[in-house]
């Protein structure tokens, strides 16, 4: 319920050693995870793009597929036929990357954390990245739980 998150954290300041860890992922635009991490530091991964060199946070905006006859018939996706055109495109160069467990090592181990809120105290730290750079998160799982709540 509203305010419980908040009664609790202050609960810890009984203990002089106390370590508050939040690990969620937010439900609502202001609900208590989204304003832990607007507390802390903001940090975000960037990746660098294996083309182009360039960084940037990863996320769906750049995931892309193709919806033609083929991948969408009777008003509804083929995901079997839209799997096949899914891929990542660079905000930067728009080099294409396919759901290789390759690439995604790749995008994975090049990123660096920034932080975003140089304001933040050092002690609040806080960290946000997409399910886009998880590589046992398919592109096609996500792009599925996208329009299914559309599907009839």
């Amino acid at each position: 319920p509203p305010g419980a998150f908040e009664m609790v954290s202050k609960r810890t300041r009984a203990f002089w050693n106390a370590r508050r860890v939040v690990i969620s992922t937010p439900d609502h635009e202001n609900d208590h995870v989204h304003r832990a991490f607007l507390a802390g530091d903001q940090r975000i991964y960037e990746v660098m793009c294996p083309e182009c060199d360039e960084r940037h946070e990863m996320n769906f905006d750049f995931i892309k597929w193709d919806t033609n006859d083929k991948t969408y018939v009777n008003d509804e996706y083929d995901f079997d036929e839209l799997a096949k055109t899914i891929r990542y495109e660079c905000p930067h160069c728009m080099a294409q990357f396919t759901d290789r467990q390759d690439v995604r090592k790749a995008f994975a181990v090049s990123g660096k954390w920034r932080r975003t809120n140089e304001k933040a105290p050092s002690e609040k730290v806080s960290f946000r990245w997409s399910a886009v750079l998880a590589p046992w998160v398919s592109w096609r799982d996500l792009v599925q739980e996208f329009y299914k709540p559309r599907q009839r």
